[in-house]
C-alpha cells in the first residue's frame, strides 16, 4: 500500500510506528486481539475465521492483498504413492475445494490465480 499514491509515501513508516508487538505465529496474533491485548492484527482470513466470530475481519482490497499459494503434489518416493495421489486428487476435486472454501480459503479461480496444474502420477 505504500506504493499507492493515495496512502502517501510515508505510509509504511506510519504503520510501522504503531506496531507494538511481533508475535511468533498467527495464532498468537489472533489470541492477542481476542483477549483485548491488541486493537488489531494482520493475519490470513482463514485464521480470522477460525476464531469463530470472536474477532472481526476486515478485508484488504485485492490490489493490495498478498495471496498465499499452497502447492500440492504426491511425492515420487512416498511410502504409499497411490494413496498420496488419491489425497492430491481429493484436495483438487470440486468437493475438496468446497471444503477448503468453507474454511475461508480462496479458490484459485476466484482469486484470479490460474487453477493448479494436475499432479503427475507418482513413479518410482
Amino acid at each position: 500500500m505504500s506504493k499507492a499514491p493515495a496512502f502517501g509515501a510515508d505510509f509504511a513508516d506510519r504503520v510501522n510506528k504503531n506496531v507494538v508487538s511481533l508475535e511468533q505465529d498467527v495464532k498468537a496474533v489472533v489470541a492477542k486481539v481476542q483477549l483485548g491485548e491488541a486493537d488489531a492484527g494482520v493475519v490470513y482470513s482463514t485464521d480470522a475465521s477460525a476464531a469463530g466470530g470472536a474477532v472481526t475481519a476486515l478485508q484488504i482490497p485485492d490490489q493490495f492483498n498478498q495471496l498465499a499459494i499452497y502447492p500440492i503434489a504426491a511425492l515420487i518416493k512416498a511410502p504409499q504413492p497411490e494413496l498420496a495421489q488419491q489425497f492430491v486428487d481429493l484436495v483438487l476435486s470440486d468437493a475438496g475445494q468446497q471444503v477448503l472454501q468453507s474454511y475461508g480459503f480462496i479458490l484459485p479461480k476466484a482469486s484470479g490465480q490460474p487453477p493448479p496444474a494436475p499432479s503427475p502420477s507418482p513413479t518410482r
